[in-house]
Formats: C-alpha cells, sequence, structure tokens
C-alpha cells in the first residue's frame, strides 16, 4: 500500500515532462521563430528598400531646388533691371536731368525730329552709330504739351529714361526690349534703338500703333484702377510679332507725385529657359516651366503640343488630375498613378519647376543601389536554416534526454535510470545524481519558512492597514474643521463688512466738517485704521473664498493693458506716498485666463512690494516667451529680499518674514497665500527669485490669445467723467440704518440731494413719476424680500426710463457679481472707498439726463 502524497509534496512535484513532449514543443519553437525571423528579414528588406526609396526620391528633389535657385537668380537679374528703372522714374520730380539729358533733349528737338501729321519718331537716325542714336521714341505732337504746375511733359520724361537706359541696356542675353509707355497713349520709348516698322507691323500709323499698344496687358496692368499698390508684374507668355519668339514682359508703374504717367516694362526672351533646362542632371522624365495661366514658358523635350495661341500648355504633358497641384503649393515627390511629381516655385513671376518622372524608373534606380544588401540578406537566412540543422543534430537531441532524466528526478522518489546519450555528457550526469538526495530537505525547509513568513506579513499588513484608517480619519477632521471656518468666514462676510463699510462713511463725513489741525490729525488717523482694517477684511475674506472653492473661474481673451492701467492708477499714489516709483511698462499682448483672478494676483504682489520696499521702485511687465504660447509678467522690487530658507514659508497663510512683532500696517501675512490659491486655481505656473538685500522678482506664467476680443475694465467706466454733481437727485436703498444714515450724510455732503429709503416698496411709495432720481444706488441685500436688482428694474419700470444705478454689496460670492452685471448694473463691494464711490456716481451723472433744477 503506497502512502499518500503530502499537500507539500503536491506543490513541488511537478508534471512530468517526456522528452518526446519536449522535441514537440523545440519544433513548435523552431517554426515560431522561423516565422519571426522570415518576418524580420523581411521587414529589414523593406524597411531598406524604402529608404533607399526615400534617398532617390531626396536627391530629384535636391536636383529640382538647387535648379530652381539658380533660375531664381537669372530671373532676379531682369527683375532688378525694371525695379531700379521704376524707382529712378517715380523718383524723376526729385532727380533734374543732367547735362547729357540736356544734350539729349537738344538733339532730339522739333526741328530735327521726323515729323507727319502730328506724329515724330527718330527713324531719320537710323543711320547715325550707336552710340548718337539714344533709343526710338514713337510719339504725337500731344506729348510735348506740358503738365499742370510746371511739370515736365511725356517728351521730357521720355528723353530723360531714354538718356538713363541708352543704346545698350542688355544685362543678359535674353533681354530684348526696355521702354516707357505712357498713360495718355501718346508716346512709346523704346531702347535699344529698333526701326519704326519693327513696331508699326500692321498698324498704318504711329497714333493707331499708340492706341492699340494700351490693349495689351503690360500696359494696363501697370494702370492704378489694376495695380492701386503700385507694384511691379509679370504678364503671361506671347509671341513676338516681330519674330522673336516666346517673350514674357516685366513691367513698373511710373507716378508723378500721385498722377500716373506710364508705365517702363522689359521684354523677356524664353528661349534661355530650354537651354537652362537641358542642362538638368537627371535625364530621364518631363520637365518644364509653367505660369500661372497653365502657359509652358521652357521645355527641355520640345515634344509637347501647342495650343491654339501658338503657346505650348501644361495640360499637354499633364494629366487632369494634376491640374490643380500646379502653381498652387510645392509638391516634392507626390504620387499620383504610375508617376512622382515634383515641384518648385520661381518666386515673383509666379512660376512654377515641374518635374515629372516614372516610378517604375525610381524603382529601377532603387533595385540598381539595393542589388548587393539583397544577396546579403538570402545569405543570412540560408546561414540560419545551416546553423539550425547542426544545432538540432549535436546538441538539441541530447538535450532533450537529459531534460528527461532531470524531470523524473524532481518527480520520482527513487534514481532515475541514466539514460543513453555520448560520453561528452555523463560527467554532468554525476553531478546531478548527487544535487536530488539533497534537493528535497532543501525545499521542504524552504516551504516551512514561506509559511512563516507569509503569516508575519499578513499580521503586519493588518496593523498597517489600521493605523492607516485612523489617519485618514483624523485628516478627515481636520479638513472637516478648516473648511467650517472658512465657511463661517465667508457667511459673515456681509454682517462684518455692513459696520466696516458705515464706519468708513462716517469718518469721510466727519472728515468734511473738521476745521482745526487736532481734529484734522485724528480724521486722518482713523481714516488710516478703518483703511488697515478694510485691508484686512479683504484678505481674510478672499481667503475664505478660496478655502471653501466659491470662486468661479471665468477664461476669456483680454489685453494685459486694462490690468496694467488699473494697477497704475489704483497703486501709484500708494507708491509715492513711500517715496517709490511705480513703473508699469507698457505692453499689447493679450491674454487668455480669467482677469478677475488675475487682477487680484497682480494687486496683491504689487502691494506686497510695495510694503516691504523702503527705497528704490516697483517694476511691472509683460512679455511673451520664446515658445510664443505663453507670456511672462514679472513684479520686480529693490525691497529686503527673502532669504532661501523662507522663499517657500513666505506662500503659507500669515508667514510674515520681516514682520515678527506683527505690525498691523504690513497686513496679515495672507496676500502671497492668495496669490498661491489663485494660480493653483487658474493653473498658473508662479516662481520667485530672491536674495537678503537684492530685492524680489514673482514670475507667472500665463497662454497667450490670439483673439482681439474688447474688454470692458471698470477703470475705463470710471475715468473721464465730469465734476458736476450739485442738484443731482439720488434715491439710496438701504435696509441698515447705521449703513443709510452714513451712505446719505456722505452724498449730501458732496451736493446730492438725497432720498433714503428702507426697501423697495418704500422707495416706490417715494417715487415722483414727474420728477424720477437721476441716479439709485440700492443695498443687494434687502430686508422686504426684494433684492437691490429687482428694485431698481422696478423704479425704472414706474418712472418709464432708463435710471443708471449701482448696487453695493458685501456678498463674496462669485454668483452676486455675475447676477449684476447681467442685470447691466454696476457692483460695489463693501466697504465702498468713498474715492471709488465718487467716482462711480460721476459717471452715473454723466449718463444720467441734463440736471434739474429743483
Amino acid at each position: 500500500m503506497n502512502p499518500q502524497p503530502s499537500p507539500t509534496d503536491q506543490v513541488l512535484r511537478p508534471k512530468v515532462i517526456g522528452p518526446h513532449a519536449l522535441a514537440q514543443y523545440y519544433r513548435r519553437a523552431i517554426i515560431l521563430w522561423s516565422v519571426i525571423f522570415f518576418m524580420l528579414v523581411g521587414g529589414i528588406f523593406w524597411s531598406g528598400w524604402q529608404r533607399q526609396f526615400a534617398i532617390e526620391v531626396n536627391l530629384i528633389k535636391q536636383r529640382v531646388q538647387e535648379s530652381a535657385v539658380n533660375l531664381k537668380t537669372i530671373i532676379k537679374a531682369a527683375s532688378d533691371e525694371i525695379t531700379q528703372l521704376s524707382s529712378w522714374a517715380n523718383n524723376f520730380p526729385k532727380n533734374e536731368p543732367g547735362s547729357s539729358a540736356n544734350l539729349v533733349q537738344k538733339s532730339l528737338g522739333s526741328g530735327q525730329l521726323a515729323a507727319v501729321a502730328g506724329e515724330f519718331s527718330l527713324e531719320e537716325r537710323a543711320a547715325w552709330p550707336p552710340a548718337q542714336r539714344v533709343g526710338q521714341m514713337l510719339a504725337l505732337s500731344g506729348a510735348k504739351q506740358p503738365r499742370a504746375g510746371g511739370a515736365p511733359s511725356n517728351h521730357d520724361l521720355g528723353v530723360a529714361i531714354l538718356d538713363r537706359l541708352g543704346d545698350g541696356l542688355r544685362t543678359s542675353d535674353f533681354l530684348r526690349w526696355t521702354y516707357f509707355n505712357a498713360a495718355s497713349k501718346d508716346l512709346l520709348v523704346v531702347a535699344p534703338w529698333a526701326p519704326k516698322k519693327d513696331f508699326l507691323a500692321d498698324e498704318h500709323s504711329i497714333a493707331s500703333f499708340l492706341a492699340h499698344a494700351w490693349t495689351y496687358e503690360v500696359a494696363t496692368a501697370g494702370s492704378p484702377e489694376n495695380n492701386p499698390g503700385r507694384q511691379p508684374y509679370w504678364t503671361k507668355a506671347y509671341l513676338d510679332q516681330v519674330g522673336a519668339g516666346l517673350m514674357v514682359s516685366h513691367g513698373a508703374p511710373v507716378y508723378w507725385g500721385d498722377e500716373f504717367v506710364g508705365v517702363v516694362a522689359t521684354d523677356l526672351q524664353l528661349d534661355f529657359l530650354n537651354a537652362f533646362l537641358r542642362h538638368f542632371p537627371d535625364p530621364d522624365g518631363m520637365l518644364v516651366i509653367a505660369n500661372a495661366q497653365g502657359q509652358i514658358l521652357g521645355d527641355r523635350s520640345e515634344k509637347t503640343a501647342v495650343g491654339p495661341d501658338g503657346i505650348k500648355r501644361i495640360d499637354s504633358v499633364l494629366s487632369p488630375d494634376w491640374h490643380g497641384a500646379v502653381g498652387k503649393s510645392q509638391l516634392q515627390g507626390v504620387r499620383k498613378g504610375d508617376d512622382l511629381l515634383f515641384t518648385s516655385s520661381l518666386g515673383a513671376p509666379g512660376w512654377t519647376l515641374v518635374f515629372k518622372l516614372p516610378q517604375a524608373t525610381v524603382n529601377a534606380r532603387v533595385a540598381k543601389a539595393y542589388t548587393n544588401k539583397f544577396y546579403l540578406l538570402l545569405v543570412l537566412v540560408l546561414s540560419a536554416f545551416v546553423i539550425q540543422y547542426v544545432l538540432w543534430r549535436m546538441y538539441v537531441s541530447p538535450a532533450l534526454l537529459i531534460a528527461d532524466f532531470v524531470t523524473r528526478g524532481a518527480t520520482d522518489t527513487e534514481q532515475p535510470v541514466m539514460p543513453d546519450i555520448p560520453g561528452i555528457w555523463r560527467p554532468w550526469f554525476a553531478a546531478i545524481s548527487r544535487t536530488f538526495g539533497e534537493r528535497q530537505h532543501y525545499l521542504t525547509q524552504l516551504q516551512s519558512s514561506h509559511e512563516l513568513l507569509e503569516q508575519r506579513v499578513q499580521e503586519r499588513t493588518q496593523e498597517l492597514l489600521q493605523a492607516n484608517q485612523e489617519l485618514r480619519d483624523k485628516r478627515a477632521e481636520a479638513e472637516q474643521a478648516n473648511l467650517d471656518k472658512s465657511r463661517f468666514l465667508a457667511a459673515a462676510s456681509h454682517d462684518l463688512r455692513q459696520p466696516a463699510h458705515a464706519l468708513g462713511m462716517f469718518i469721510d463725513r466727519l472728515d468734511l466738517f473738521s476745521s482745526d489741525p487736532q481734529s484734522k490729525g485724528l480724521v486722518v488717523s482713523a481714516k488710516a485704521a478703518v483703511r488697515e482694517m478694510q485691508d484686512m477684511l479683504d484678505d481674510m475674506f478672499d481667503l475664505s473664498r478660496l478655502d471653501v472653492e466659491s470662486t468661479q473661474i471665468q477664461i476669456q481673451s483680454f489685453p494685459i493693458s486694462t490690468l496694467f492701467d488699473a494697477l497704475q492708477h489704483g497703486l501709484a499714489n500708494e507708491a509715492n506716498a513711500k517715496g517709490l516709483r511705480l513703473r508699469v511698462r507698457p505692453s499689447a499682448v493679450w491674454l487668455k485666463t480669467d482677469p478677475t483672478l488675475l487682477r487680484r494676483i497682480l494687486l496683491n504682489l504689487v502691494n506686497n512690494s510695495i510694503r516691504y520696499t523702503r527705497a528704490g521702485s516697483i517694476l511691472v511687465a509683460c512679455r511673451p516667451t520664446l515658445s510664443g504660447t505663453h507670456a511672462r509678467i514679472e513684479v520686480w522690487d529693490s525691497g529686503i529680499g527673502i532669504a532661501p530658507e523662507d522663499q517657500q514659508k513666505v506662500f503659507q497663510e500669515f508667514y510674515q518674514v520681516a514682520n515678527p512683532q506683527r505690525d498691523r500696517r504690513l497686513g496679515l501675512g495672507v496676500g502671497l497665500s492668495i496669490v498661491e490659491r489663485c494660480c493653483r486655481l487658474l493653473g498658473l505656473p508662479i516662481s520667485l527669485r530672491s536674495a537678503l538685500g537684492a530685492g524680489t522678482r514673482v514670475t507667472i506664467t500665463v497662454p497667450l490669445s490670439k483673439s482681439n476680443l474688447e474688454m470692458r475694465d471698470e477703470n475705463d467706466l470710471l475715468s473721464s467723467v465730469p465734476n458736476e454733481t450739485t442738484g443731482r437727485h439720488v434715491l439710496l436703498i438701504e435696509d441698515d440704518a447705521m449703513g443709510r444714515e452714513a451712505l446719505a450724510g456722505m452724498l449730501t455732503a458732496w451736493g446730492y440731494s438725497v432720498i433714503a429709503a428702507e426697501g423697495a416698496k418704500m422707495a416706490a411709495d417715494g417715487l415722483q413719476k414727474d420728477q424720477p432720481p437721476d441716479i439709485i444706488i440700492s443695498d443687494l441685500r434687502l430686508g422686504d424680500g426684494v433684492n437691490g436688482i429687482e428694485a431698481v428694474r422696478r423704479l425704472q419700470i414706474l418712472a418709464g426710463q432708463k435710471i443708471p444705478a449701482c448696487v453695493i454689496s458685501g456678498d463674496t460670492d462669485a454668483r452676486a457679481r455675475q447676477e449684476v452685471e447681467a442685470a447691466g448694473l454696476i457692483l460695489l463691494s463693501k466697504p465702498v472707498r468713498p474715492a471709488k464711490l465718487r467716482s462711480v456716481l460721476r459717471h452715473m451723472t454723466d449718463l444720467a439726463p441734463e440736471k434739474r433744477t429743483p
């Protein structure tokens, strides 16, 4: 009876695998390896072919581009000639003709010109030497009439141009004629000199020829209605009337001040293009030069068909599928059907170098260059199969027997029978056999240690899970306590701002009635204390709003100049009071983020710099980054600086480096904390660089915007308003008695006539339709269940007109601001600075109807 195997033995005994099964597995592995090997070799061959194909295409592309560059240089020489002549002719009023021009003018006097029925030319100078011939002039008697204002006639201008051109203006072999054609159609000047008959051709007179000359494209393309920009231009190709072959003209308009007086142009013989193309280094394929009108200007094959106008067309060498591609964009090896197409633009003339090559030609070149690599891959494949066969016969078959022996030794309780293998393998089997006896003992100990270790790991894991849960509970309690604190501060904002708002109004009103210096001093001190209290309230409530995440982000495009103007306007006086210079560098950059939060960030940064800078200046600047997608806003100061160990702590709440005595004049120490949280909400990177005694630089990176949307800024709203307030009626709605009394008293002291109401109903009952108020000021929260927005709307309906109005609120919720702005009203946050309230009242006074006599 055999004993039952223990669980440990069942785990440690693997399944017996015989040599035949191993051989089958190996054969499958060989097949899989062979497939992978063939795929790898095929991939190498294919990638090598593609690389060689790309090399051939790039070589052709390089040849096309080099030819295009060389041809551009040749064309530029002709273009430069007409550009220089056009520039000289347009500046002719500033360039008085020289002595040589006067001699030419004298030699071309009317007494020496051949004239027939009001026409004259230089035909009689045909027998003169070229140096004296100057050029040809075909003109009517009207060409000698001077222009108004003492300007020279067309004849005088033509003579000056002849003097400029001379008889030898042919810098290149392909330049044929250079001429000036008057806009009045009474003058044509030609250089080099040519007989009159060459130009008249079938025309019976000079007058007829000049009239028809302006029907040609080279003349009409320079007229103001066709060329308002006064730019040089190129015409389409045409066949020369005197047998010079295919030509194209390059012209430019000529102006006398603002008066269009004609065109200067030069004719180019295009025969040189055929010779140029014949030197192209690639002998195969089709190579032509075409213009934007589809005319072929040069063709090295000379086998293209001629169109109805006697000029070859691109249609004869390209299929209809290619027509739209030529001339619109550069094509580099684009495949269409059985051909590859290469094009390169030649610039200003609008010409395109077109090279079409059969793909079969490129494949043949690749095959020729890739033959040696193909043979090498074939040798590698054959070698791999030979090596595989040798390994099977010499090593794999014996190794399979050894594997069978090892497998049985690992599972059987007795020593397995030695296999019949070559003698070279027998020393290995002796060592393997000795190890089988020791293996079982070691495995049993290993299993026992494994179970003990697993038990200890489970116990420790349970302890860690329990400790982690306790830590999460305590963290949740702390976060909830902090959130409750922030919610309490946010909820108390309205109630705390109300008395602060009233106190500020009472003190400003008291300032108006204080006359003796001692009282004035007390009022100034009280004002400073209230301002510090209001600043601290603003910081506390801003921080609480960010903690409870009540701020809603509104990403939009706006110019940074609006925020910079607000900084300059709002903080310059505070900086000047400390003897500091606040510089805000102008910028035309447009940003894309939340302008309200970014404005809060900049205000806190600049305020912080003013507080901790004793002497020097503060600089605010914005400039785009090198990537062109973002801009960096930087705030520099020459203040006390921050030590390296404090540079991360300054972004914590209530941390102040240079205020160990907690001087409240330096704030609560939450400005940079608000900056850091606003940047985190907007996803804006912020960095700080500083050194003790060397100032501080804070950098914020903001996305750029390409939009030109206009933004309304509160500073724009409050600027350029009148100062006239006397006699204006203000309807004040405030449910808080203290705030109502303070604000009413301040308005009365400023010269306004005030009607104060506790709620919307009282205000509506006291409204006089025949004399409505000029301005309405209402608190947002009113005690009678109607908010300030609805109260203003009802009063405007009762008055029958759009009365300017503003709403005052102590709410910190962003939704309150959105509701007020959606109603088209102005929102002021409590506590309201008297200066800001007065600016808003002046603006609304400007919007109100003309002042009425009470």
